[in-house]
This record gives structure tokens, C-alpha cells and sequence, in this order.
């Protein structure tokens, strides 16, 4: 009899044991589950974050997309202001060019170019004209200064003109048989003859020479060109 009941009672122990096991796990679930930070203390859910990582390796470029569709045309803008009014441009051209050679020999008075010379109407011009050198001078002779100087003139009908001068000079080069030296002359000016008309020319004189050097223009030309209607 007593070892019938000496057996049953470690049976019954474990029994016990097991109950208050799966109860207790049981209370703790109850008591204990969390499911919300906010049920955890700040410092310890401060402690409980780790530190970031480093970056990763940057990963490859992924393919191009295929290219979207054309959007639709936009609305026309408004017209824009009308702009200014444009300056003017020439109205019409008037030249002439030197005839033939001319030996310049005086220092005191101006000589009139063959052939340089223009009758031009009422009107605004800018005219330009160019006059080419050549001195020579006999073999033997030393470098010698030569010089000319011309005048660009516009004579009104009515009486007055308008005038602008330029100069060239330079030394004869020894050399055989003679000594040579060229060069030109520019010459440019604005004139207005807004009620009359008006003759242009070139005319030139000697500006210094050495003995028995001879100083020659040609290939003289002017050109005037109009840059508003007549009157």
C-alpha cells in the first residue's frame, strides 16, 4: 500500500510543477509583453539604438529609360512691340580716279589731280580719297627727304567750301640706277550740303625735296558715298 503511494507522488510533484511553469510563463506574458516604444524608458530605448553603419558600396547605373513621348505643341506667345527704326543706309555712290600722272613740283600752291574731281547733289557724304607717291632721284645721290601734302576739298555751288589735308613723306633709298621711294596718302571726311550741291577734289603740292628729286602722283581716287535723299 505505502508503495503504491510512494509511486504515485513523484507523479503528482511533476504535475504540479508543470502547471505552475505554464502559469507563471503565462503571468509573465501577461504582465510583461511589450508592443510599443512607448512602454520602454527613454534612456534605455536610447541605449538600445546601435550607430550607424558606413555607406555602402554605390551600386551600378541602371539602364537608360526608353524616351518618353513628345509633349503637346504650346500656345503661341504674344506678339512682341515693334522695334525702332532702323538709321538709314546709303542712298548712292559717286567716285572718279586720277587721268594720268602728275609731277608735283611746287611747294607754295595747291595743283589739281587729272581726272579727281566730282559734281555731287544736296545731301549728307562721307567721302574718302587715297593719292599714291613716287620719288626717284639720279644715281649718286644720297638719301633725300621727300614730302607731299594733299587736300581733300568740297566746293558748295553758292560760294565756301570744306576742307581736310594729309601728308606723306619719306627718304629716297640709294640704289642704282636711281633711288626710289613710294607711298600714299589717305584722306576721309564727313560733309552735310543739305541745300545745295557741291564739287569734290584732290589737289596736292611738294612738301620738301632733295636736289633733283623727282616726286610723282598718280593712281588718285575718290569715292563719296550718300547717306541721305537729296533735298
Amino acid at each position: 500500500m505505502f508503495a503504491s503511494t510512494s509511486r504515485r507522488a513523484p507523479t503528482v510533484i511533476s504535475l504540479a510543477a508543470l502547471f505552475f511553469a505554464l502559469g507563471g510563463t503565462a503571468i509573465a506574458a501577461k504582465h510583461y509583453l511589450v508592443t510599443s516604444t512607448n512602454q520602454i524608458k527613454p534612456s534605455v530605448l536610447k541605449a538600445l539604438k546601435g550607430k550607424v553603419g558606413k555607406a555602402g558600396v554605390k551600386g551600378e547605373v541602371g539602364n537608360q529609360g526608353p524616351t518618353g513621348a513628345q509633349g503637346a505643341t504650346g500656345a503661341q506667345g504674344a506678339t512682341g512691340a515693334q522695334g525702332l527704326k532702323g538709321e538709314p543706309g546709303a542712298v548712292a555712290g559717286y567716285g572718279a580716279s586720277q587721268g594720268s600722272a602728275l609731277n608735283i613740283t611746287s611747294d607754295e600752291s595747291l595743283t589739281q589731280l587729272p581726272g579727281l574731281t566730282k559734281a555731287l547733289p544736296s545731301g549728307s557724304f562721307i567721302i574718302t580719297a587715297s593719292v599714291e607717291f613716287t620719288a626717284t632721284s639720279p644715281e649718286g645721290k644720297p638719301q633725300q627727304f621727300v614730302g607731299a601734302e594733299c587736300a581733300l576739298l568740297d566746293k558748295l555751288a553758292g560760294g565756301g567750301e570744306t576742307k581736310t589735308t594729309s601728308a606723306w613723306a619719306s627718304e629716297t633709298a640709294p640704289s642704282k640706277p636711281v633711288a626710289v621711294t613710294a607711298g600714299a596718302v589717305p584722306i576721309e571726311f564727313a560733309t552735310s550740303n543739305n541745300t545745295e550741291s557741291s564739287t569734290i577734289s584732290v589737289e596736292c603740292r611738294e612738301a620738301g625735296r632733295g636736289e633733283e628729286v623727282k616726286i610723282e602722283a598718280h593712281g588718285g581716287t575718290i569715292v563719296a558715298v550718300q547717306t541721305t535723299a537729296n533735298s
